[in-house]
């Protein structure tokens, strides 16, 4: 799934709202990674050791998106490990934010702060994993049809 297919399902219509980084909607997702600890912003909190590369990440905790410089240094070393796209909370998004993600090609997506996330974490998951079966199921489909063929 990349970013545009993510805003294409129909139960996230009204849920994710592209504020930046157009240009990277087509950045595969792989999974999502909420990023909301208070250790984020510790000088021993290492992303590296969170992020593999693909992630949709959430930031919706203000002690992290109200520190503009931290956000934007946090957002820079995820962004070295490669990932997908971002998720603030409404009214949580600055300018500064839109012009780094725009700059960045990284999709930065405005959630309602009334959203339950843990409703946002199951659609995503439940159509990752339906579209990661679906794949080894045509894998294991073209593996039979080579077997019988040779």
């Amino acid at each position: 799934m990349n970013c545009e297919d993510m805003v294409k399902i129909p139960e996230l219509e009204n849920v994710l709202l592209l504020r930046a980084g157009a240009g990277g909607m087509k950045n595969i997702v792989r999974w999502i990674y909420f990023a909301d600890c208070l250790q984020c912003v510790q000088s021993e909190y290492k992303v590296e050791d969170y992020i593999h590369g693909g992630e949709f990440v959430i930031l919706t905790n203000r002690s992290v998106t109200d520190n503009k410089d931290t956000l934007i240094g946090l957002i820079g070393k995820m962004l070295a490990h490669g990932i997908s796209a971002l998720g603030i909370n409404e009214g949580q998004i600055s300018d500064e934010l839109i012009q780094y993600a725009d700059g960045n090609d990284l999709p930065l997506f405005e959630l309602p702060e009334k959203y339950p996330l843990i409703d946002l974490f199951q659609i995503l998951c439940n159509k990752l994993v339906l579209e990661e079966n679906n794949k080894n199921l045509e894998e294991q489909l073209l593996f039979q049809f080579w077997i019988q063929n040779i």
